[in-house]
């Protein structure tokens, strides 16, 4: 009786695994190419797909104290989640079919990224670095 007990836990898991990876895969080419915000439609639902996809990101933003602002979605094996207040940008690297991602924090938003922020986020983030700019003089 355990080893029926074990196969249903490994199928119960093994689909869930494979469903995340199906819509990982599947609506990827909707989100690609844009930085979306994190705070509601696409960009929350691709950061959820994400996180249960891949534990990297899953973890990471679980030990953040707030969520990203906005996601961007290169391809199928890279992603940057963007914060903000920090002005610092997450990198994601998959490979292969791995789901497990190495993360490359970077400190500073490139301006690639930002040219695609809605002006709103573009001008909050000038207030950020113009902050971190007035505190790093004052050191």
């Amino acid at each position: 009786m355990p080893y029926a007990s074990i196969l249903i836990l490994a199928l119960v898991i093994g689909c869930s695994s494979m469903q995340a990876g199906y819509e990982h895969g599947f609506t990827e080419r909707n989100v690609r190419g844009q930085v979306l915000s994190t705070k509601s439609g696409p960009g929350q639902e691709r950061l959820a797909v994400e996180m249960k996809y891949d534990p990297a990101v899953r973890n990471f933003v679980g030990e953040q104290p707030s969520p990203p602002d906005y996601i961007y979605v290169q391809d199928r094996h890279n992603l940057q989640l963007i914060y903000l207040n920090d002005d610092r940008t997450v990198y994601f690297e998959r490979s292969g079919l791995m789901t497990n991602s190495q993360a490359t924090v970077v400190e500073g938003i490139p301006a690639r990224l930002v040219s695609l922020f809605p002006r709103s986020a573009q001008d909050k983030l000038k207030q950020v670095r113009s902050v971190h700019q007035s505190t790093a003089q004052e050191h």
